[in-house]
């Protein structure tokens, strides 16, 4: 039969593995929200690269569409190298 003592020890035992549980619980919802927040600004970074790239295509087919001179092609080429790019200019 377990004495006083032993109940006494088995519920401070019982409290610490709750507290442990507790702050596990608190660091792996923190670490998540960490995770999910980097993972949406990289998604995002690459959602805006996308969408730039998606315009560039536009303007190249409106240039063949709409030039078929050598200033067109020559403006086509331009788009291509990046020719027309600001220096400061970055992608990413």
């Amino acid at each position: 039969m377990i004495g006083l003592e032993g109940i006494v020890i088995m519920d401070q035992l019982s409290e610490i593995l709750a507290l442990v549980r507790d702050i596990l619980i608190i660091v792996g919802i923190t670490s998540m929200l960490v995770f999910l927040t980097l993972s949406f600004r990289k998604i995002y970074g690459i959602l805006s690269s996308v969408r730039l790239m998606v315009s560039r295509v536009e303007d190249v087919a409106e240039t063949i569409y709409n030039s078929g001179s050598i200033s067109g092609i020559g403006r086509l080429v331009g788009l291509i190298l990046g020719l027309n790019k600001k220096r400061g200019d970055r992608d990413g």
